[in-house]
C-alpha cells in the first residue's frame, strides 16, 4: 500500500508507518455501530452543561461541555510553559522510555 502524503507525492522515502487505530485490522472497521461518543465522560457533567432551550439534546450538550474543556485546557497551555517531545513508538513502551 502506497501512504501519499498531503500535497500528492508518494512518501516512500518516508519513515512512516500507517496508523494501526485505522488500519489495526483488514476485517473490520475499529469503530463498533454500538459506539458512543458520550461513552468516557461524566454523564452528570454533560447533563449539567445549557443547551438553550434545547435541554433535551444530550449530544448538544456533549458538544457545549466539551468545547467548554477544550477551551479551558488551551487557556492552560496559553498561560503555561509547555514542551513537547514526538516520538514514534507504541504507547504501550512508553512508560519504559519516560523513566530514560
Amino acid at each position: 500500500m502506497d501512504f501519499y502524503s498531503p500535497l500528492g507525492p508518494a512518501a516512500v522515502n518516508f519513515n512512516c508507518q500507517i496508523r494501526r487505530t485505522f488500519f489495526h485490522n483488514t476485517d473490520s472497521w475499529p469503530m463498533h455501530d454500538s459506539s458512543d461518543p458520550l461513552n468516557g465522560w461524566s454523564i452528570k457533567e454533560v447533563e449539567a452543561t445549557s443547551t438553550g432551550p434545547a435541554t433535551s439534546d444530550i449530544y448538544g450538550k456533549l458538544f457545549r461541555h466539551l468545547r467548554f474543556v477544550l477551551d479551558g485546557f488551551l487557556g492552560r497551555m496559553e498561560s503555561s510553559s509547555v514542551a513537547f517531545e514526538l516520538v514514534q513508538l507504541d504507547a504501550a513502551d512508553l512508560p519504559r522510555h519516560l523513566a530514560e
